[in-house]
């Protein structure tokens, strides 16, 4: 039987396994394929120009083959980081919320189940975590909205409100925050917004870490 095509994309690394002294198991959010997992050769047995050193909440270029079985893990063709979010670390708020992000897609998410709207939030909390004009109490909340709230739009979760155009617009403004400008909102609209977002999640059944 041939192999299945190489797939190009991106990725956004969520985990990193260690699977051998150089090798490492990667677990990420893809815009066309969802969560893929695969394995990293060390970079020091196969060409730089293929394999670079993959980092925790990075975003990479990524040619792979998806897995033969549902256990398996696909195999990684060429991996080439575009942007390292480090600055996540300036402050430990802003670093746990990037964990209990990962921990909430790794928990969701579906391999070869495409979320474009979802990789653009991610990308753009990892932003806003490590933006130090912002603070780190406001980039964690709306890091962890923007996630949850894209992840809710495309999996069809969240309310239509087609009898209540206020809530529409509310609705609305909340949504847009995922991948657009922030809101003016004050810590109690943070709250209140987290609130509704964290109600919907556990009335879809989704794991919440």
């Amino acid at each position: 039987m041939p192999p299945a095509p190489a797939i190009r994309t991106r990725i956004v690394t969520l985990q990193l396994i260690p699977s051998s002294d150089t090798s490492r198991i990667v677990a990420g959010v893809t815009p066309d394929h969802g969560l893929v997992r695969l394995k990293l050769p060390g970079i020091r047995t196969v060409s730089r120009r293929r394999f670079s050193q993959a980092d925790l909440f990075q975003c990479a270029e990524l040619e792979f083959r998806p897995a033969s079985t549902p256990e398996a893990l696909a195999k990684c063709l060429r991996f080439e980081p575009l942007r390292n979010f480090t600055g996540i670390a300036r402050h430990p708020r802003c670093l746990e919320t990037a964990a209990w992000c990962a921990r909430f897609l790794l928990l969701n998410l579906h391999d070869g189940l495409g979320h474009p709207r979802l990789f653009a939030a991610v990308e753009t909390a990892w932003g806003r975590l490590e933006d130090r004009s912002l603070a780190p109490e406001v980039a964690a909340v709306a890091g962890r909205c923007g996630i949850l709230v894209a992840f809710l739009e495309e999996e069809g979760g969240l309310p239509a409100y087609a009898e209540d155009a206020a809530a529409a617009a509310r609705r609305d403004v909340i949504l847009n925050l995922a991948t657009g400008p922030l809101p003016r909102f004050g810590a109690r609209d943070w709250e209140r917004t987290w609130e509704w977002l964290e109600a919907i999640a556990r009335h879809a059944e989704l794991r919440l870490p």
